[in-house]
């Protein structure tokens, strides 16, 4: 295949292994608003592999309906690796919940899994409860007084709620917002009682004394907070899909190409440089997944994330 694709002029080399070398700027489309952390990471890569690509790498921001106009633009483009999406787990959840999205999951080739971005479980501190025993004891004794928030009905931090109370059989009521920042506000001021959220949003006010976190949702307790546990080490099941951010390609893109990105990008994340940037938003950089690993992630979680769903009653909206 490469042979060919050389003799056609195919933007590669012969010498080494295969290199991407684009004809024309590459846009990384962010299917969100700019400043998040899915722009800045976006927006880091870019930087780099303008160099390492000897073209301009831009990022376009088409935010809206969930991220799906902005998703929906890279899985109608041409597979030729000159528009590529940076997104998060929302892709897989998303379809899984609205049948009017104009994509599917296999509309993408995965490219790179960029990093993992563990979550933490907070609680208001008026809240008398120092651990996760101690909230469980408490929201068994006050069935439906305790409130839980998220970022929107449906997000990764909603269904991480569902899964506390299903694998708990406790009573704690959904309080949905528009965004991860108005419900930050809400749990500081006490408008709620707990809730999910990434630890680079959460951590300048668990530091302040705002917020208590009780257990965070990753593999192993992350180096920002170290002396909090795990949801594993609080004795709690069920919390072991990981919300990750990816590289992906319109579907169909060769492969000599995912794989010629997939080293470029791997190189970045492995820059001091970078890796300090995006522990400063606590993200853990991943360079030792292949993209056929990554596939394999993205295929099951998407069967883990659709169970979840589907327990938790969320029904698609029509």
């Amino acid at each position: 295949m490469l042979a060919a694709a050389l003799a056609a002029g195919s933007p590669f080399t012969a010498f080494g292994q295969a290199r991407f070398e684009p004809t024309k700027p590459v846009r990384i489309v962010v299917p969100f608003g700019a400043g998040g952390a899915t722009d800045i990471l976006a927006r880091t890569l870019s930087e780099k592999l303008t160099r390492a690509f000897g073209q301009p790498v831009l990022v376009e921001n088409r935010a809206g309906a969930s991220g799906i106009i902005g998703i929906g633009e890279v899985a109608r483009a041409p597979a030729d690796g000159h528009t590529l999406l940076v997104t998060n787990t929302a892709l897989l959840q998303t379809p899984l919940m609205d049948n009017k999205v104009a994509y599917e999951v296999s509309s993408f080739t995965p490219v790179a899994q960029l990093s993992l971005s563990p979550l933490v479980f907070s609680v208001n501190p008026k809240v008398p409860a120092k651990d996760m025993n101690e909230f469980l004891a408490l929201a068994r004794a006050q069935p439906g007084v305790l409130t839980y928030g998220s970022a929107g009905t449906g997000q990764t931090l909603h269904l991480m709620g569902e899964i506390l109370t299903r694998s708990t059989s406790v009573k704690l009521n959904h309080v949905p917002y528009k965004g991860e920042a108005p419900l930050i506000n809400d749990l500081i001021a006490g408008h709620v009682s707990s809730g999910f959220s990434s630890i680079a949003v959460a951590r300048q006010h668990i530091k302040s004394g705002t917020l208590r976190p009780l257990a965070v949702v990753a593999p192993a307790r992350s180096s920002l907070m170290p002396n909090v546990p795990t949801m594993k080490e609080a004795g709690l099941n069920g919390f072991e899909v990981m919300s990750w951010f990816g590289l992906f390609a319109p579907a169909g893109t060769p492969k000599a190409i995912v794989d010629a990105v997939h080293r470029e990008v791997a190189n970045v994340l492995r820059m001091p440089d970078v890796v300090t940037r995006l522990e400063d938003l606590a993200l853990n950089p991943v360079t030792d997944v292949s993209p056929a690993e990554f596939q394999r992630i993205v295929t099951n979680d998407y069967a883990a994330w659709g169970k979840i769903i589907r327990d938790a009653g969320v029904k698609p909206t029509q």
